[in-house]
């Protein structure tokens, strides 16, 4: 018999593996993050500037350019 033929169980079984292994790490990281977003930070002034200093940004556009420029000086 051909290994072909199980080769899409073993990564089936290996993904689900890997996902619940990593399921609670990213658990934490998303409880981190909402915290915080929500203790540490100010959401309407980061989206105002963003929409003041950048504008409208359509995937390709010299605006998409600025608004990866943008986050990259705000981080």
């Amino acid at each position: 018999m051909s290994y072909k033929k199980f080769l899409p169980l073993v990564v089936a079984l290996l993904s689900g593996h890997v996902a619940a292994h990593n399921h609670d790490s990213i658990t934490d990281k998303a409880v981190q993050l909402r915290e915080q977003a929500l203790n540490h930070s100010d959401p309407y002034g980061i989206v105002e500037s963003l929409t003041v200093e950048v504008g409208h940004r359509l995937p390709g556009t010299k605006n998409d350019e600025l608004a990866v420029e943008w986050a990259v000086k705000k981080t």
